[in-house]
């Protein structure tokens, strides 16, 4: 374990003066060496990159796939450059400044470090092995005389920039001669650090990459990208360290001061060395990362998509307005999916909420433009930007998922482009009016999949991870410092933080390991399906109250259970079937059906005792990552004090449906007992498809003339979100973006 944080010096001269500033450091090199050296985490590491494949039966080949960063080809081309036997220890580096207090006149600015050879459910982690600070950068308060003059901000990149050499002080001569080390696992390794991945917003971008921002020529940190042609979606040569270095070396050696600058600025660059330049295998330009957050949810879709999208429904009217906020706040709820209760006078700080509106935007304003408008033409560049987004969120992707995502990309600035021309043809005569697109974020989208291939999927960079970490540096601001000299203060209060989570971590490993082996009894509830291979599960049994209290081996003491309904009872509570025998002979035509029926007929009768469930639990190999994901459904009338009746994929004997669940359900039948569900199902609607649901990338339903079935609960493939086309149309629109695995899943379900 890492020792507390170590106060070094920053310095700066500005005007003639030299200014210092403090700077606290936790040697990056001590961080390392204990997790090299803690026996429950050198197991986890991974030493060598690698290109991992999967066998695909359909094209009957092998398709690579990309995860971790080790996946990626920048950890394999680091690896190659190091000498025999060698083993690269990869860094991602986190930096962002943070208001602690509520105005925002104190700030922190701490750095953030993960080990890239961890598992990303260790290195995302806050735990052993989690992201740490390592270090706490100063936060040069703003002169008002000064501010925004080149030389100023010059001189505040240089404090930035030596401080981050005080931070990498411990790794700079590792990095190039590398450091023998034996692990805890009684292997010596010789360990080459460098940086994998730098995970900043544009601003920091731009202050790692030192270049200067969004008005200068080429502002984008990774290309070199004309400012007027951010929108075109164009490939532009790369920045590397060795070509940005001979520039500045270059711009050194001019004669004068004004020759200097120009032939910086003609590349975007600052007249600041650069740290980065300092490391071996740290190219800062190719570990600057696509960041999703800031780029897409809180950049590309609110500040712009969204942003014009509020403006144009505004123009509609009052009664537009209204209209959005309602089908907003009744939009199917959905577990990690936020329920907006209105979207139209609400602007939010997270991210995440963003993400969320981004993903039911489309569902909620299809209504409101006739096709040819700009309206409809943005909401076809909206449609495309959440494909990308949703390509993006994938954790793990192959060649093909790639190759698809890039296709998304170039239509995405097809699709603006006509947008931006539809725009400027219907303000001849007024274009200062006109929003301007090009901003350096909506270029990044050419960078994600490069970013991918070469670091894996964005959630090992992904700036939401390390945020996470203000709110607690913020918490202790406000509830345990003097609000006087706070940063030495934090930093203890994160380093007892810290060792207690620490301890906490080995004891809880310890007694895990003590723990006797499991005997294979179980205890508790049963309301599972029949068959231990069953990938569903019941629960909430209608009519069962648990009393309080549980006894010490934790299985529910006594309940009180009213009786079942019976197959006669249920038939009159659900009504809706008005076919000849309704409930009862659907029932008995289902279990005589050839593929249910074993042996002789089985009759119905109306007495037949039947046991119901409000809670369905569904397990699904996911398509995105082929891992294991649960969806939790409900079939309750009131839950949480409305009604809640969630949606189904099923899979027939030839084809897929969608259905509402009405009933969940077991009946005992002869010797056999049958977990079964009373739904509504939905086809496609006859024809071909409309224009607007092609182009919007929407998929039409609508009830089966016989919209009522009894299904097996095992035919059941996953959850769904339905959501009504219009209050009386009697169509639907399945919602495909409430996650990957459905967004993927629609792409090639033949319905």
């Amino acid at each position: 374990m890492s020792d507390t944080f170590e106060k070094e010096t920053a310095s700066a001269t500005y005007r003639g003066k030299l200014q210092e500033f403090d700077v606290y450091v936790r040697p990056v090199w001590e961080w390392i060496e204990g997790m090299l050296q803690d026996p429950d985490l050198i197991q986890h590491f991974k030493w060598d990159a690698c290109h991992m494949s999967k066998f695909d039966a359909q094209s009957d080949s092998w398709v690579r796939f990309y995860d971790e960063p080790w996946t990626g080809d920048q950890f394999w081309n680091i690896q190659s450059d190091l000498p025999p036997g060698a083993k690269p220890l990869l860094l991602s580096l986190y930096a962002d400044k943070s208001k602690l207090s509520s105005f925002g006149t104190k700030k922190g600015y701490p750095v953030i470090a993960q080990c890239a050879n961890l598992p990303v459910e260790i290195r995302n982690g806050k735990g052993l092995g989690g992201g740490r600070v390592v270090g706490w950068l100063p936060v040069i308060e703003e002169d008002g005389a000064e501010s925004g003059k080149p030389n100023y901000v010059n001189f505040k990149r240089v404090v930035w920039h030596d401080s981050f050499r005080q931070l990498l002080a411990s790794i700079h001569q590792r990095s190039k001669f590398g450091h023998s080390i034996e692990c805890a696992d009684g292997i010596t390794r010789h360990i080459y650090p460098a940086i994998l991945i730098l995970s900043a917003d544009y601003e920091e971008q731009s202050t790692m990459a030192l270049i200067r921002g969004t008005t200068c020529d080429f502002p984008c940190p990774i290309c070199l990208v004309p400012r007027q042609e951010t929108h075109q979606g164009r490939v532009y040569a790369a920045r590397t360290t060795q070509s940005m270095k001979k520039i500045y070396e270059d711009a050194c050696n001019l004669r004068t001061a004004t020759e200097k600058d120009k032939l910086l600025q003609s590349y975007g660059l600052r007249d600041v060395p650069n740290v980065f330049w300092e490391l071996e295998n740290s190219d800062p330009y190719q570990a600057l990362s696509f960041d999703r957050l800031h780029t897409s949810h809180l950049g590309l879709f609110k500040d712009h998509l969204w942003s014009v999208l509020k403006s144009k429904i505004e123009e509609a009217g009052r009664s537009a307005i209204k209209g959005v906020d309602k089908r907003a706040s009744n939009f199917p709820r959905w577990s990690g999916l936020y329920h907006f209760s209105s979207i139209m006078s609400v602007s939010f700080t997270d991210g995440s909420k963003y993400e969320d509106l981004s993903k039911i935007s489309v569902f909620i304003l299809h209504h409101l433009f006739e096709e040819k408008t700009t309206g409809y033409l943005l909401l076809k560049v909206l449609r495309c930007y959440i494909e990308v987004d949703m390509y993006a969120s994938f954790q793990l992707h192959t060649d093909e998922t790639i190759k698809a995502g890039q296709q998304h990309v170039v239509r995405f600035y097809k699709l603006l482009k006509a947008y931006m021309e539809l725009e400027e043809s219907e303000h001849v005569g007024d274009p200062s009016t006109l929003k301007s697109w090009n901003f350096p974020k909506i270029h990044f989208q050419i960078h994600l999949f490069g970013d991918i291939i070469a670091k894996g999927v964005t959630r090992n960079y992904n700036t939401k991870i390390s945020e996470s970490f203000h709110g607690p540096i913020r918490q202790d601001y406000v509830s345990d410092t003097n609000f006087r000299d706070v940063d030495e203060q934090l930093l203890r209060l994160d380093h007892i933080k810290y060792t207690i989570t620490f301890i906490r971590t080995k004891v809880d490993l310890t007694d895990e390991a003590n723990k006797p082996s499991d005997t294979g009894e179980t205890t508790g509830s049963q309301s599972l399906t029949p068959g231990s291979d069953s990938h569903i599960y019941l629960g909430s049994q209608k009519g069962v109250k648990p009393k309080h209290g549980t006894p010490e081996d934790g299985t529910p003491k006594d309940i009180t259970k009213e009786d079942g309904t019976t197959v006669a009872k249920l038939a009159e509570e659900l009504g809706g079937s008005n076919e000849p025998g309704g409930f009862r002979r659907m029932l008995e035509e289902f279990l005589n059906s050839p593929e249910h029926q074993n042996g002789s007929y089985l009759h119905v009768r109306g007495d037949q005792k039947i046991t119901e469930f409000q809670y369905l639990v569904v397990d699904y190999k996911n398509l995105v990552d082929w891992k294991l994901s649960t969806d939790h459904l409900r079939c309750n009338e009131s839950f949480f004090n409305a009604e809640r009746r969630d949606h189904v994929l099923v899979k027939s004997k030839d084809h897929h449906f969608f259905a509402h669940l009405l009933c969940l359900f077991k009946v005992t039948v002869g010797d056999k007992t049958h977990a079964l569900a009373y739904v509504e199902s939905y086809c496609r609607p006859p024809g071909s498809l409309r224009r607007k649901d092609k182009d919007l990338g929407l998929y039409r339903l609508q009830l089966q003339a016989k919209k009522y079935k009894i299904i097996s609960l095992e035919s059941i493939v996953r959850g769904a979100v339905l959501v009504p086309e219009s209050k009386n149309s009697g169509e639907y629109f399945v919602v495909d973006t409430i996650d990957a695995d459905m967004f993927l899943r629609m792409k090639s379900l033949i319905l």
